[in-house]
């Protein structure tokens, strides 16, 4: 009996998979703006994290301590088989001089996928996880969620979640084509202007780690069609100077802000 019920244990562990993570500390889970999916459909899904009063987790670049949060999905279907969550702009927090780039209370790292027409399945996604969350002290943690999304012919209007559609498309950053110049102390981002030059500010936040000191400002100006943005550098460089990218903040006169994906172009 002992042994048919180890037998048991076993199978279930490997029959039925999590379909979200759970401590006293954060919680993990795969959300969809649809109950089910329809053939040639576009869906709108995220990873939502949802974070204990306190407790914080880090953006990929995290700063000057923690560790970035590594979010990895897998799909059924063979053209979108590996997909890249988006990350949203994360808070700047700064405590006895040491600077984090943190996500807290509830986060949504949104992601769409195309439904195949000729795809007769329902949805699997599988979602690996690892990051490390933290208070008065640190923790690290890693998960494997498996959620299956079922197909149907047709939506009703109470089977697509607006209220999490408006959340998901608040960030969507179209992707800026810049240039890039170092000297001793800045570096000089440059980039033909796509938005209104009524500015209020701009800022950088670089996925890169160990080249931009955050705690500055950048200081911006327009020439010949052109925004220069110069960043500030830390003054031990210890990161790489290539392959940069990052996500650049917009606010205008208005308070409104945009976003966009910047890539470094030789």
């Amino acid at each position: 009996m002992t042994l048919l019920f180890i037998l048991l244990v076993l199978i279930s562990q490997i029959t039925f998979s999590k379909e979200l993570y759970r401590d006293n500390r954060l919680r993990i889970e795969l959300v969809s703006s649809k109950s089910k999916l329809v053939q040639g459909d576009t869906l709108l899904l995220a990873v939502k994290v949802t974070l204990a009063k306190g407790w914080h987790i880090y953006w990929l670049n995290p700063g000057d301590a923690g560790e970035p949060t590594i979010l990895e999905i897998k799909t059924n279907i063979p053209s979108h088989h590996r997909v890249v969550p988006t990350y949203p702009p994360p808070v700047i927090k700064i405590e006895n001089e040491i600077l984090t780039l943190e996500y807290r209370d509830v986060v949504y790292f949104p992601f769409t996928l195309v439904f195949p027409k000729n795809f007769a399945q329902n949805l699997e996604l599988e979602l690996n996880a690892k990051w490390l969350v933290c208070k008065e002290k640190c923790i690290p943690g890693k998960t494997h969620i498996k959620k299956v999304f079922p197909i149907g012919k047709n939506l009703s209007k109470n089977e697509i979640d607006t209220k999490l559609c408006e959340k998901l498309h608040i960030f969507e950053p179209d992707t800026l084509l810049a240039k890039i110049s170092f000297t001793d102390e800045t570096a000089n981002l440059i980039f033909e202007t796509p938005f209104e030059t009524n500015l209020k500010s701009i800022f950088f936040f670089p996925k890169n780690e160990g080249l931009f000191d955050l705690r500055f400002k950048p200081e911006f100006y327009l020439e010949n069609q052109h925004t220069i943005v110069q960043l500030k550098m830390l003054q031990y460089i210890w990161g790489e100077k290539s392959n940069i990218e990052g996500i650049l903040e917009v606010t205008t006169s208005d308070s409104a802000k945009k976003y966009f994906h910047v890539k470094i172009v030789n």
